[in-house]
């Protein structure tokens, strides 16, 4: 999945160095790791490329995915995360 993150914070930069997608029962799929973090400049944006392995069967439903920060300081956090083309049908 392709992520847009805009830093906000307009006096330090964020380097996010990895990501979690957890599911509401608490499954997290394999993320795989980035290939080169990128430090994001106070004020700037990055598109970030986030890859998961999983069956079919286990990337149902919604998820949130977490990035965090390479020293764990900080964290974004995105709610409600589905892979459509998996999506669970009624």
């Amino acid at each position: 999945m392709l992520v847009d993150v805009e830093n906000l914070d307009v006096s330090q930069s964020w380097t996010p160095s990895g990501a979690r997608l957890t599911s509401g029962s608490g499954e997290e799929l394999e993320v795989l790791p980035f290939p080169q973090p990128e430090t994001i400049p106070p004020g700037g944006s990055h598109r970030l490329v986030i890859e998961a392995e999983a069956a079919d069967t286990r990337a149902q439903g919604t998820y949130t995915l977490t990035l965090v920060e390479a020293d764990g300081l900080r964290s974004l956090t995105v709610a409600g995360v589905t892979f459509p083309g998996l999506m669970m049908k009624p």
